[in-house]
């Protein structure tokens, strides 16, 4: 369990520096594996702590920092699946 709070945290710091990341970005940074990462990433997301823009292959990552700075990146049509 202590594992898996400080690869949140790292995964967090990460997002936080970067603004927006792609889960392989996220792979390679922290060295884990695309599953544990979509894991920890659904975690986040569900906290709200993480915002998912875009779907599968073309989804990337943001911080509400982020969206705040850059609000255009929102997409104007919200779908819920």
């Amino acid at each position: 369990m202590q594992l898996i709070m400080i690869n949140k945290q790292k995964i967090l710091n990460i997002i936080s520096a970067k603004g927006k990341v792609t889960s392989s970005e996220l792979v390679k940074s922290v060295g884990v594996s695309r599953q544990y990462v979509n894991l920890v990433i659904s975690e986040l997301i569900a906290n709200k702590e993480v915002i998912k823009i875009g779907g599968t292959r073309s989804a990337f990552y943001v911080s509400k920092n982020y969206i705040a700075k850059h609000p255009d990146i929102l997409p104007s049509v919200i779908k819920k699946t």
